[in-house]
């Protein structure tokens, strides 16, 4: 039985995390990885931009969960929110909220991918349809 305790959720697993870790370390465009937090990484680019990243298990990211991780003073520098499991997403209210507030919101699998670009291109990723 999972702990009583609310966030245990929104906590990803640690074979979520491992993989998450070893991704990086593996990614051409990133250049370091540094552990703040059980789910918060920095994650440094080859081009020496920064990243601030706040692992979840959510499995729909809201606009309150968007909320809740902009207000938060332990992540005050977050600017992306990546919910892990291949079965998450987020609502399309929620990806605007936090685009508005320069913060990236992307599944795992977006933000492979969108760690090759850098700026607007990397806030505005997504990926593309077969039919597109």
């Amino acid at each position: 039985m999972p702990d009583s305790n609310p966030r245990y959720e929104k906590i990803p697993r640690k074979e979520s995390i491992d993989k998450f870790v070893e991704g990086m370390n593996h990614h051409d465009c990133v250049s370091e990885v540094e552990k703040v937090s059980d789910i918060y990484y920095r994650i440094t680019k080859t081009t020496g931009e920064i990243l601030n990243v706040l692992l979840t298990n959510i499995y729909i990211v809201s606009e309150a969960d968007v909320y809740e991780y902009l207000n938060t003073e332990e992540y005050k520098d977050l600017n992306v929110i990546l919910t892990m499991s291949v079965w998450n997403s987020y609502t399309l209210d929620a990806k605007k909220m936090a685009k508005d507030r320069e913060v990236a919101l992307f599944t795992y699998k977006e933000f492979y991918g969108a760690l090759n670009y850098d700026g607007n291109k990397f806030l505005n990723y997504r990926i593309k349809k077969r039919n597109q």
